[in-house]
């Protein structure tokens, strides 16, 4: 990505009102999703699932990219370019509130202050049970990673959002309740516009 911030002159100076690149990646990602949702009959099975699973993970690093300021000077443009739920399970404000105390933790990995660490205190590896640490241990290889992983980060995450809605944690009702309206335009645009089988 351009790194919009230059020092022309001792003053700090944007460079370009917008990053071209990082748009150009949204149609693509937002476009490409429409297209393969609209035409899957028309396309083979494989392509599909396989075009579908990289538009979705691709979006996530747009969504990234978003909370981290581009392609526009309007953190409610990019907030409104990343918050198209594709991924249907993680809410984007939760997402970007997360990420970005992650990045102002100076305490980085740590199991307790870091809220992206994958790290495990003591007391919290023995709760898990003997299953638990096994699916754990198996989680910190890449194998792990890439057949558990996922499974294991959403069902933990939905897991601990159940907490906070039962804690009656503010504004976390009204997150998902957009989250769902969303979810359910995307639903309604997959099975009933496009007749995909979910």
């Amino acid at each position: 990505m351009v790194n919009r911030a230059s020092n022309v002159g001792g003053a700090g100076f944007t460079s370009r009102s917008t990053e071209w690149p990082t748009v150009v990646l949204a149609t693509v990602i937002y476009g490409g999703f429409l297209g393969v949702t609209f035409w899957w009959q028309s396309l083979p099975l494989v392509l599909v699932v396989l075009s579908g699973g990289w538009l979705v993970a691709w979006h996530g690093s747009l969504q990234h990219e978003v909370m981290h300021g581009h392609p526009t000077r309007s953190q409610r443009i990019n907030d409104a370019i990343g918050s198209i739920p594709l991924s249907l399970w993680l809410p984007y404000p939760i997402y970007k509130d997360s990420h970005l105390k992650h990045h102002h933790d100076e305490h980085l990995t740590d199991p307790i202050e870091d809220p992206e660490s994958s790290y495990l205190t003591r007391n919290a590896w023995e709760q898990l049970g003997e299953l638990g640490r096994v699916l754990a241990h198996w989680n910190t290889t890449l194998l792990g990673r890439l057949t558990i992983g996922p499974a294991v980060m959403i069902l933990s995450f939905l897991a601990q959002e159940g907490r906070l809605l039962k804690a009656n944690e503010p504004g976390r009702r009204q997150i998902w309740a957009a989250q769902l309206a969303g979810v359910a335009v995307l639903l309604f645009w997959v099975t009933v516009i496009c007749g995909m089988p979910i």
